[in-house]
């Protein structure tokens, strides 16, 4: 398997969360690389004007709460960092999951997966998603979009 790049978005205030998805990945196998997160309660001018209430409320129904702000903010840098680096292909993972070895295997079938989708969800347990026709299923992991 080519190997693909795994990203932990992590507060630098986590440590715990840090020490804990360290230790779940290097027992998986996975070379990972620590990103350090947006704090939503520490937001700059320049990010509070990337976020839109009026999107917020036009897509969710609501405001986002601070955490929730900082954490899009923090996907949205990795993919600028992806553009800036010519990444093709990353794992992105939060500190607050957990991953099984079945999260593994599907990465060995992410082949199979459309090569036109920008953004691919693997998940065991999201409800309303749409499952893909040629989606990898690996125990209780699926890739989806929603």
């Amino acid at each position: 398997m080519k190997s693909v790049p795994v990203w932990v978005v992590n507060l630098k205030r986590s440590v715990e969360r840090r020490r804990f998805m360290g230790t779940l990945l290097t027992r998986l196998g996975l070379a990972f690389e620590i990103v350090e997160a947006i704090d939503g309660t520490n937001l700059s001018p320049e990010q509070r004007g990337r976020y839109s209430r009026w999107r917020a409320f036009a897509r969710l129904g609501r405001e986002l709460h601070p955490g929730e702000i900082g954490c899009a903010l923090s996907h949205a840098s990795i993919y600028e960092r992806m553009l800036e680096n010519r990444v093709s292909e990353c794992l992105v993972v939060e500190d607050d999951i957990t991953i099984e070895p079945d999260l593994v295997r599907i990465l060995e079938c992410r082949e199979r997966l459309p090569v036109d989708w920008e953004v691919v969800n693997f998940t065991n347990h999201i409800a309303g998603d749409i499952p893909l026709d040629v989606s990898p299923r690996v125990g209780t992991y699926r890739a989806c979009r929603f």
